[in-house]
């Protein structure tokens, strides 16, 4: 994946135009000189492009038949995890909308297949009514786990992957890290495939404001720091401290103040997983142990949720959320935007929102206790992100050969232009990025014990963080008993499933 990742990266980085769009005039100068240097070297860069591989597949012919894809309508705060990587209408000039308008187009002159999208308000009650009924409308479910994904797998409205004909899990087009996490009993009801960019952009970073570095006389190459195993959680409390301020006086530290970490309170289980912490962990292909009170997984938790309590953190959803409600990120924006904070934990589809900031920032991974041990491991939050699952198809050979097929395009068109274009081009600020968006995509973590919610743990964790309570001890005392028996539920229902 890490390899992959990086021949795409170095090879198409600022080869491509912006995602449809002119650059940007507010862009500082620097930027736009280094963009144009960059574009001198297109032609070089572009004769590395990896080469395009495809399955090897039989000749396949399907009548101009549809192939349907069920998706979820999001709204409000949960808007950015709609999908964009189905179905488009037309070609529009914006790079990522005409990717996904000419894979569909070679999915049509390749296998005749018409790729659909049905936009739905409830998948799982649509899938529950479908299958009930018979009448095999949808093919593939895009389900968001917290939302009935995990629920539907276990109670057999989706297909297991491994029966299927033409999938090969080996390819790079396969998250082979959400398999494994995921997988349980030799069976795999949900996958992450290179069709998909939600889970792309469910994928946790951090930015960091070089304005604020160097106005407040911080000498360090922050990318440096992240390759030389130094960005740590105390190096982040460290920092933090020296830009805290109550900018207006008022003895009250709210969004008026600046800070030097902020983040939603998902950053506390995001800070953990990247030191190695995890809630619960696949003890082969039949068993799962809890792990989160392991010595490591336990220490790691401790200095997240201490980070999360310092002063000089601001926890978006501990304030703004009694304000706000659900408008807490447009307000968050606004203060990174306003030079209000350092560093900002966020979810990759964020990256987006700030490409006309006019401070500079740039991308790192989520920091660790001990990178040395750890590495740097970026999560995929479970709230955002979606699991691509087959549902009871009305032709289950048809469904795995389109997959297969349009995983593989996929991972030479929409996920390329995802990936240098609209993220190392349109929306980052400088080269350093590719190496960063490198680690980052490269290590990303699905926690067994998340997105199968043993006890509620990882909620909790999450939850400790609007208290400012660190005690993860007593939460996993009154979860451990609910948790085993989530366990047994969860082999339970798998074991009754063909």
């Amino acid at each position: 994946m890490k390899k992959q990742l990086s021949l795409i990266l170095a090879a198409l980085l600022f080869a491509l135009p912006a995602c449809g769009e002119a650059a940007q005039t507010s862009a500082p100068a620097e930027t736009q000189a280094a963009s144009q240097t960059a574009d001198t070297a297109a032609v070089t860069e572009a004769e590395t492009e990896e080469p395009e591989i495809m399955p090897d597949l039989p000749e396949m012919d399907f009548g101009g038949a549809s192939f349907v894809v069920i998706s979820p309508v999001l709204t409000g705060d949960m808007a950015d995890a709609n999908t964009r990587d189905i179905k488009v209408e037309e070609e529009n000039g914006e790079n990522l909308n005409d990717a996904v308008y000419r894979r569909n187009a070679f999915m049509l002159d390749t296998c005749n297949i018409v790729i659909d999208e049905y936009k739905s308000t409830d998948v799982s009650k649509d899938i529950k009514k479908s299958v009930s009924a018979g009448d095999n409308a949808f093919d593939v479910s895009y389900a968001l786990t917290n939302a009935g994904g995990v629920d539907l797998s276990r109670k057999g409205f989706f297909l297991d992957y491994n029966t299927l004909p033409y999938i090969d899990f080996s390819q790079p087009w396969w998250d082979s890290n959400a398999m494994n996490s995921l997988g349980l009993m030799g069976k795999n009801y949900m996958a992450v495939n290179d069709i998909m960019l939600s889970n792309d952009d469910a994928t946790s970073a951090v930015l960091f404001n070089k304005k604020m570095l160097s106005d407040y006389g911080f000498t360090d190459d922050m990318y440096e720091v992240v390759e030389s195993n130094n960005w740590t959680l105390d190096k982040v409390t460290e920092m933090s401290k020296s830009v805290y301020s109550d900018l207006n006086g008022d003895g009250i530290y709210d969004e008026y103040d600046r800070y030097g970490f902020m983040g939603y309170r998902d950053a506390s289980l995001s800070m953990f997983h990247s030191s190695g912490g995890r809630v619960a962990v696949k003890d082969g292909e039949d068993s799962i142990r809890l792990t989160m009170m392991d010595e490591g997984s336990y220490s790691a938790l401790e200095a997240s949720l201490t980070l999360m309590a310092q002063d000089s953190t601001f926890n978006l959803h501990k304030v703004l959320e009694p304000k706000f409600l659900g408008d807490i990120y447009s307000h968050a924006e606004a203060m990174f935007r306003a030079d209000q904070s350092l560093f900002y934990w966020i979810l990759i589809h964020d990256v987006q929102k700030f490409r006309d900031m006019e401070s500079d920032f740039g991308i790192l991974p989520v920091p660790s206790t001990n990178p040395e041990v750890s590495g740097y491991n970026c999560n995929v939050n479970w709230y955002h992100s979606h699991m691509m699952s087959v549902v009871t198809t009305a032709d289950p050979e048809r469904a795995g050969y389109v997959m297969e097929l349009m995983a593989a395009k996929s991972h030479y068109t929409v996920r390329r232009e995802y990936l240098n274009v609209c993220l190392a081009r349109k929306y980052s600020r400088d080269n350093e990025s590719e190496k960063m968006l490198d680690i980052i995509f490269g290590h990303r973590v699905y926690d067994t014990g998340a997105y199968y919610a043993l006890g509620s743990i990882a909620h909790n964790i999450i939850m400790l963080t609007m208290k400012n309570n660190t005690d993860a001890a007593s939460m996993f005392a009154k979860a451990e008993k609910s948790a085993n028996k989530d366990i047994e539920r969860i082999f339970k229902d798998y074991s009754a499933l063909e």
